[in-house]
């Protein structure tokens, strides 16, 4: 190890933990609704997992089919993203 790394380690400083599995599998579905950019809202569905903790999804249509391959129909979702979307409460009716 570089003495800039044993520096850090002894700091406490580590490095990040990269994930080689995926978690969440092809097919898995989910709607976005709350996403930084308008287009990223909508139902998205998983369509490679090998770029973790990047998913490449597929936006799907009301009938359930894939929407036409456009660069809008097509996006490099992160696991944040995803988890902050399924974890969401539902607003309250009061």
């Amino acid at each position: 190890m570089s003495a800039s790394k044993d520096y850090y380690a002894s700091t406490g400083w580590s490095e990040r933990v990269k994930q080689i599995h995926p978690i969440l599998k092809v097919g898995f579905k989910f709607t976005v609704e709350r996403a930084t950019l308008k287009v990223d809202n909508g139902t998205w569905e998983i369509v490679d997992n090998k770029g973790v903790p990047y998913y490449k999804c597929r936006r799907l249509l009301q009938n359930g089919t894939f929407a036409t391959w456009s660069t809008r129909n097509e996006r490099l979702l992160s696991e944040r993203i995803i988890y902050e979307n399924l974890n969401q409460k539902a607003p309250s009716i009061d």
